[in-house]
């Protein structure tokens, strides 16, 4: 037996008046214990004075940053884009594009049904599934349009203008 539980009485040996006395202190301890017990299980966490600080710090720099133009975080690029940067752009989407449902068919064996599968589907490029062989990627921009066909070379996919853009891009 421990010692923090109480010892058995002998109830004979005690008068009438000390047990009541000593049932009644057993359960208001037992009720002030459960008080206790309620008062931890329901108390909410509040957050230190150095959590609301940097909370509040956090806070004001994201809004800096979102409505200051910080440089350098915004690229400097003027649109509209020139119609032969933009189809250079749009080709060069739709070849890695390709190059994504290429990979797809080497690993699971044959074509995608929709072209999530492959991942993130490039903007302005729409996929068409011909056959169990071949399939169509469509680029479409607001000026431009470019349709082809996967039984076509990558080159006349690419272009003159787009093999050299990424020509430049890949060291």
């Amino acid at each position: 037996m421990t010692e923090s539980e109480p010892k058995p009485l002998d109830r004979k040996s005690l008068s009438d008046d000390k047990e009541g006395t000593r049932v009644i202190d057993e359960v208001l301890r037992d009720q002030a214990r459960r008080e206790v017990l309620r008062d931890i299980a329901y108390r909410r966490p509040s957050a230190s004075l150095r959590t609301r600080v940097v909370a509040g710090v956090l806070g004001l720099v994201a809004l800096v940053t979102w409505t200051l133009p910080v440089p350098g975080l915004r690229p400097d690029i003027p649109f509209p884009l020139p119609p032969a940067d933009e189809e250079a752009a749009l080709r060069i989407a739709a070849y890695i594009q390709a190059q994504q449902v290429e990979a797809f068919r080497l690993s699971s064996g044959r074509l995608p049904d929709q072209l999530r599968e492959t991942g993130e589907p490039m903007p302005g490029i729409s996929y068409q599934k011909l056959d169990a062989r071949t399939y169509s990627l469509n680029g479409t921009t607001e000026r431009t349009t470019i349709r082809w066909i996967s039984s076509d070379s990558s080159a006349a996919l690419l272009g003159k203008n787009g093999a050299q853009r990424l020509r430049g891009m890949i060291p």
